[in-house]
């Protein structure tokens, strides 16, 4: 209510939700989020048991989570442990499946022929007591759920299971009462315990998800380092506040947009996918995300508090009309119509059966026995199932589906989208040229191996695999690195730089041609050429998938000429090649060619 309270916009809202097991929970928490003024988006995930709100600083939350909590939901803020022990569903399914299992047994001599006497009296009685036993004891699950739909306007889908439960028992007591074989109340016990065992079965592989899920806290459990005075507090991201002091020490993130105190060198990985290390200055914004890749802590002033962050929406999900159901909305229609058309089947029946043989008996049997083969908890569970193992299935594969509705809008995609570094190319630099090497002399290449062999920088491994498995390395060659811009080695009192052409070249030696100069005492010895590696793979696929029919685009955070290159690798030159994008800027070109369906693949959660 805070966080609404203080908001100027649309707000995202996690809340976790026990009780929530079926899809018919997921289409009566949007059915009933239609009658709030302000909600925008409500994605329910039986998966975590977790709602996700997209809402106006107008909506009334206190309202509606009162409302769901009349339905029987526990409703809380996100919870990172695991939730309270799921025993008393357990419980009822262990003696519902007593009370069937014995049911069954006195049943049986009925089946075999037993039809009078004392004994049939008393199997027909107790088969009848377990029957309606196995009733009382599952019953309320379903009943719950049901009573407070019907209540308000809602038709539940445990409305026809409690209906074919309560049916299947008033056949079995009219068949007791009228003096008939009363053998239906054995099936009325197996029927509560199946659906018993099936929301059990849900519920538990509802709660490994969530478990397994939300041991991490995202971007709220990271942590970065705040100086107060004389000294250094480690601090957990959300306590983080504009104005602070912040110390990012190697290889840790700046958490929020911060204003540099001291020089740095950082990656924007995070950010852009692309892992070459830039070079700041005094006063230069280090963006949220940044990594410090130098070889020292750096000072910084936090612009931004954490909930402003752009880390904080880099790790969330997405928002209002980004993960938009699609055909997603095939389950949501029939879950609408779902309830009414069997209510309205099973109605036909009996009055069918009721009014051509005048026998009520056989007509509720009928009707009931349409409740039961129509039981829309089979729905409830194949339809997260059927996700939850596709997505098993993708994840084995190396594949992780972020969008909530992306299994059901992947028959509709046309246009595929690809992230450049590591999704299309491995990620690895490699020189256009090796063979150029060879014009050096092997005093040169002694000491270009010293130079490239301290070096994390992909252009420094790129040559130094060039040089071949065993590289040549001189320990006298005393060497530095100006991280981002290039390597400089003494030997003998002659100095060789390797890097971009403003580092290693003097300014008034002529322009070169590659993207790495390798110079001795200013004057240029070697231009090579770096180029990405494409994945074996990456061309293949790209025909298949254009023979397909499908439409191929590039969304990079790189270089312009980095991308045209891969793109020219992978045949690709004639598909949109963007560059130089950031995570926004990918959705913005998403939504902005939103005529054709787009499935966005990448490596990483930028």
């Amino acid at each position: 209510v805070h966080q609404l309270a203080q908001s100027r916009g649309p707000t995202r809202i996690e809340l976790d939700v026990q009780g929530m097991h079926c899809s018919g929970c997921v289409w009566l928490f949007g059915a009933l989020s239609d009658r709030f003024p302000g909600a925008l988006d409500v994605v329910p995930n039986a998966g975590l048991g977790r709602l996700v709100l997209h809402v106006e600083p107008t909506f009334d939350l206190p309202s509606f989570v009162d409302e769901l909590e009349r339905f029987g939901y526990r409703i809380g803020p996100p919870l990172k442990t695991s939730p309270p022990g799921r025993d008393g569903l357990l419980i009822r399914t262990g003696v519902a499946a007593g009370l069937s299992a014995n049911a069954m047994m006195f049943a049986l001599a009925i089946y075999l022929g037993l039809r009078a006497g004392p004994v049939f009296e008393m199997m027909r009685t107790l088969e009848v007591l377990l029957g309606a036993g196995a009733v009382a004891v599952g019953a309320p699950v379903f009943v719950r759920g049901a009573w407070f739909g019907l209540r308000r306007g809602v038709l539940h889908l445990d409305v026809p299971i409690v209906l074919g439960m309560m049916l299947a028992l008033a056949g079995s007591l009219w068949g007791y009462a009228s003096g008939a074989d009363a053998s239906y109340a054995d099936t009325v016990a197996v029927f509560v315990t199946l659906m018993l065992l099936g929301r059990w079965l849900q519920a538990r592989a509802v709660a490994r998800n969530r478990d397994r899920l939300l041991r991490s806290e995202g971007a709220a459990g990271l942590r970065g380092r705040r100086i107060e005075g004389a000294t250094v507090r480690s601090v957990r991201a959300p306590d983080v506040a504009a104005g602070d002091l912040l110390l990012v020490a190697p290889g840790e993130l700046v958490l929020v947009d911060a204003t540099l105190l001291e020089g740095a060198t950082v990656s924007l990985d995070w950010i852009s996918g692309e892992s070459f290390p830039k070079a700041l200055s005094v006063g230069d914004t280090a963006v949220a995300g940044a990594l410090n890749r130098g070889s020292s802590a750096f000072r910084c002033r936090a612009a931004v508090g954490f909930d402003r962050s752009p880390l904080e929406a880099l790790l969330g999900q997405p928002g209002p009309g980004v993960d938009a159901p699609g055909t997603g909305a095939f389950w949501d229609r029939l879950s609408r119509v779902y309830v009414l058309s069997v209510l309205a089947t099973a109605s036909a029946c009996f009055l069918g059966w009721r009014f051509t043989t005048a026998d009520v008996a056989r007509a509720l049997e009928v009707a009931t026995a349409v409740l039961v083969v129509t039981c829309p908890c089979g729905i409830g569970i194949a339809t997260p199932l059927a996700h939850d193992l596709v997505a098993a299935a993708l994840r084995r594969r190396g594949l992780f589906v972020r969008s909530e509705h992306a299994l059901d809008r992947a028959a509709d995609v046309t246009r595929v989208a690809f992230d450049k570094t590591g999704t299309l190319t491995t990620g690895q630099l490699e020189l256009a040229c090796p063979g150029a090497l060879e014009a050096l002399t092997a005093e040169e290449r002694e000491v270009l191996g010293s130079m490239v062999a301290g070096s994390a920088h992909p252009k420094s491994d790129a040559v130094r695999r060039a040089l071949g498995d065993v590289a040549p390395y001189r320990a006298d060659v005393v060497t530095s690195e100006d991280a981002g811009r290039g390597v400089e080695a003494n030997a003998g009192g002659v100095r060789y730089r390797l890097g971009a052409r403003g580092f290693a070249v003097e300014e008034s030696a002529a322009a070169t041609l590659g993207d790495l100069v390798l110079s001795r005492n200013g004057q240029v010895l070697l231009e090579l050429t770096t180029r990405e590696v494409p994945r074996a793979d990456a061309a293949a696929e790209m025909a298949a998938l254009a023979g397909a029919g499908y439409e191929l685009a590039i969304l990079s955070g790189d270089t312009a000429p980095r991308v045209a290159q891969v793109a020219e690798a992978l045949g690709l030159t004639g598909s949109p090649s963007v560059a130089s994008c950031s995570p926004d800027d990918k959705a913005r070109w998403i939504a902005e060619h939103a005529e054709r369906p787009t499935l966005f693949v990448g490596d990483g959660i930028n």
